[in-house]
């Protein structure tokens, strides 16, 4: 059970090999380089196998779980958004100074306003789900549901509460999400959110720099859009589409069910734990005592 808690303080159960490669190949010492790509679109849209596909264009691609691999970077959005101590700026110029050139998912997407002004000539995808537009909203309100709605109640119950990297890590997610008003608690308003946030990005980016894309699309269009935004981009590209190699497909959401099933568990054992031990102890002791006291009434 302590490897649970490890794994998902560190991301070691649902990081996926891309995101891993991506945190082995950054670090502080890598040289900052302008944020060529940034992904817009939400959560439980095709993020985690966008992200893979920026790491085989040779993009290193930022994402929550790069985020809680990365020293230090749980700290530096704690600061930004729960602390206020730390600008946008500081914020990105960390990032980038650890090596990342792309951007996906949360945190990250929540912040592409600003992103796009620090940036103006980055590319931006907005990644939405592969159903009919007409199903898609319900689609990803489910998927969202059975994910990453089972995360905050876990941290907010005994015994991550009182581990202090856990405790920040759902201060900082709880002020992402009130940010951008994510109906975080409300499943029922959730479906609502989906087609006004993706219809926010298409208004706010100049068309020529924005990209709609669904996992279904594969490599092409993608590779239309991104092959000028550096030549080992275009030439992984070159690469890919000459061998027809699939676009990537990383499935998640099994990962993080079983994830949080885990946790759950581990928090119910403690909680069991933390009120049969001391029953049992008082039970012991007062055993105990009866015991002493028939003795010395026989003697």
């Amino acid at each position: 059970m302590l490897g649970v808690l490890k794994r998902y303080m560190f991301g070691g159960s649902f990081v996926d090999d891309a995101s891993k490669l991506a945190v082995n190949k950054s670090s502080v010492s890598d040289p900052p380089q302008p944020m060529l790509v940034i992904g817009a679109g939400l959560p439980r849209t095709g993020t985690a196998s966008f992200q893979e596909a920026m790491e085989r264009l040779g993009l290193h691609c930022y994402n929550m779980f790069v985020m809680r691999n990365s020293q230090g970077h749980v700290d530096i959005w704690h600061e930004h958004l729960v602390d206020h101590t730390l600008s946008f700026d500081g914020l990105v110029d960390h990032i980038v100074a650890s090596g990342y050139s792309a951007t996906v998912d949360v945190p990250m997407a929540f912040k592409y306003k600003d992103l796009a002004k620090r940036y103006p000539q980055a590319k931006v995808v907005l990644t939405v789900r592969s159903e009919e537009p007409s199903v898609a909203a319900e689609a990803w309100s489910n998927s969202v549901t059975a994910t990453i709605f089972k995360e905050i109640p876990i941290l907010e119950s005994v015994p991550f509460r009182w581990i202090p990297v856990v405790h920040k890590t759902r201060l900082y997610l709880e002020a992402m999400y009130r940010e951008v008003q994510f109906p975080l608690h409300n499943s029922h308003e959730l479906a609502g959110f989906y087609n006004p946030w993706n219809q926010q990005v298409i208004d706010t980016i100049p068309s020529e720099n924005l990209l709609i894309f669904r996992a279904a699309d594969g490599w092409r269009p993608l590779c239309e859009f991104l092959a000028n935004v550096s030549q080992d981009v275009e030439q992984n590209c070159h690469g890919l589409l000459s061998s027809h190699e699939p676009y990537p497909f990383v499935n998640d959401a099994t990962k993080l069910k079983a994830l949080f099933s885990s946790l759950r568990a581990f928090a119910i054992v403690v909680q069991v734990c933390l009120v049969v031990l001391p029953v049992a102890l008082l039970v012991a002791l007062a055993i105990r005592w009866y015991k002493a006291g028939a003795k010395e009434k026989s003697s």
